[in-house]
C-alpha cells in the first residue's frame, strides 16, 4: 500500500521489517525499488545484488520474479552512479535470463557501447514491443554506426505510420519522431533523458503481509 501511494520511505520500513522473517530475494528487490524510486542508487544497487546473491531464497506461495528482471535492475541502478562497473556487469549478462525483456536488453547494450550486441536483439525486440521515441533515438544511432541509416529511416516512418492510425492524439510524438532523422543533437537529448527501466521499477512484491498485520496489532 505505502508502495502504491508513493509513500516509499513508509514501504522501506514495511519491507525491512517483511525481512527480518526471512533473508529472501523478493524482499531486497523489494528494498532495492524503492531506494531506486527515492533516487538512492548506491543503496538501490545494493539491495539488487542481495537480490540476486540470494536468488531461489523464497518462502512457498510467495510471488516469484524472474532473474533477469532483477539483473536489469542492478545494472540501471549501478548505471546511475558508476558507468565503468556498469559496463562490467552488463558483460556478465546471460542473454537465455533475458528473454522477454528485449527492450531492456537493448538499451544495456547501448548504454555500454556494445552496439553489435545492440544491434543482434533490434528484430526481437521490434517483434515484441512497442518502441517509443527514446528508445528509437538509439535504435536511429546504432543503425547509423552501422551505416544503415535507410533502415533506420523506416523504422520511424512505420511507428510514424501507426501513430496516425491512433485513436489517440499523436501529434507531439509524431513531431519528435521526425525530428529524430535530422537533428543528432535532439537525439543526444533525448537519449539523456531517458526514463530508465520504465516496466521494472513499477511495482513491488506484498509478502509475509498476515504477519506484519499481526505484528502491528500485537504492539
Amino acid at each position: 500500500a505505502y508502495f502504491d501511494l508513493k509513500k516509499y520511505k513508509a514501504a522501506i520500513k514495511y519491507y525491512s521489517k517483511a525481512n527480518n522473517f526471512s533473508n529472501n530475494y523478493i524482499s531486497f528487490y523489494n528494498l532495492g525499488v524503492c531506494y531506486y524510486k527515492r533516487k538512492k542508487y548506491f543503496e538501490a544497487s545494493n539491495f539488487f545484488k542481495q537480490a540476486l546473491d540470494n536468488f531461489g531464497n523464497v518462502p512457498t506461495g510467495v510471488p516469484t520474479i524472474s532473474k533477469g528482471k532483477i539483473f536489469i535492475s542492478y545494472a540501471f541502478s549501478v548505471y546511475q552512479f558508476d558507468r565503468n562497473k556498469f559496463i562490467k556487469i552488463v558483460q556478465q549478462i546471460s542473454p537465455k535470463e533475458l528473454e522477454g525483456y528485449e527492450l531492456d536488453e537493448f538499451t544495456l547494450w547501448y548504454l555500454s557501447n556494445d552496439f553489435d550486441h545492440a544491434i543482434d536483439i533490434l528484430p526481437k525486440m521490434f517483434e515484441h514491443w512497442s518502441v517509443d521515441t527514446d528508445v528509437m533515438a538509439m535504435v536511429f544511432d546504432v543503425l547509423i554506426y552501422f551505416d544503415r541509416k535507410d533502415e533506420a529511416i523506416e523504422h520511424i516512418n512505420d511507428k510514424l505510420e501507426s501513430l496516425e492510425e491512433s485513436s489517440y492524439n499523436t501529434r507531439a510524438e509524431q513531431r519528435k519522431l521526425k525530428k529524430l532523422i535530422s537533428n543528432a543533437h535532439y537525439r543526444e537529448k533525448v537519449i539523456s533523458k531517458f526514463y530508465f527501466a520504465r516496466y521494472i521499477f513499477k511495482d513491488c512484491y506484498c509478502i509475509y503481509e498476515e504477519q506484519l498485520t499481526q505484528q502491528s496489532e500485537n504492539n
